[in-house]
């Protein structure tokens, strides 16, 4: 169950782990259904699909830097307790958007409609992928790791490996 205070906070009770985490995932997509839809495109890679070609650069470059059959294997990896969830948000998340299609002239945010395209079904890895995503944007640049290390090895191998290595940290230092 989740009641909002008077000042719009949800605050959700629950019987167990899965309950608790179905009510944050439906008070989820009642507040931010357009920018999680995005999270999750952003994050899979399929923004083009519905913003244009524009974006399909930043979908290839999202494509090449991870593997969803990593993300769906790490999750059957949890303990059941653990699993529950990523299941139960997205079962929430998805209780919402069934009932915004329901009721889509009053209920669908005003960014579908005007993108012409309507959320979709969530599942456990949605969750999964959207938070490691999140960490991976947030704390290093993922793309430049390959990059990094072929600059590196070009450097030690026409300075010599003290040099090198002297001039790599120094540039990633500037």
């Amino acid at each position: 169950m989740s009641i909002r205070d008077h000042y719009g906070v949800p605050h959700i009770y629950a019987q167990d782990l899965r309950g608790l985490y179905y009510g944050y995932g439906y008070a989820v997509a009642q507040d931010r259904l357009y920018q999680m839809e995005m999270a999750r495109r952003s994050s899979n890679g399929t923004v083009a699909q519905v913003l244009g070609k524009g974006y399909l650069e930043a979908d290839k470059a999202t494509r090449s830097n991870f593997d969803p059959a990593s993300i769906r294997a790490q999750l059957q990896a949890l303990p059941a307790d653990d699993r529950q969830i990523f299941e139960g948000y997205a079962a929430g998340f998805n209780a919402r958007i069934k009932e915004v299609l329901a009721d889509k002239s009053r209920l669908l945010p005003i960014e579908f409609v005007e993108e012409g395209f309507e959320p979709a079904p969530w599942s456990a890895e949605d969750v999964a992928n959207i938070w490691v995503g999140l960490i991976l944007n947030r704390f290093f640049a993922g793309t430049q790791e390959v990059a990094n290390l072929q600059l590196l090895e070009r450097l030690k191998a026409s300075r010599g490996d003290l040099i090198g290595q002297q001039l790599y940290d120094a540039d990633a230092l500037a």
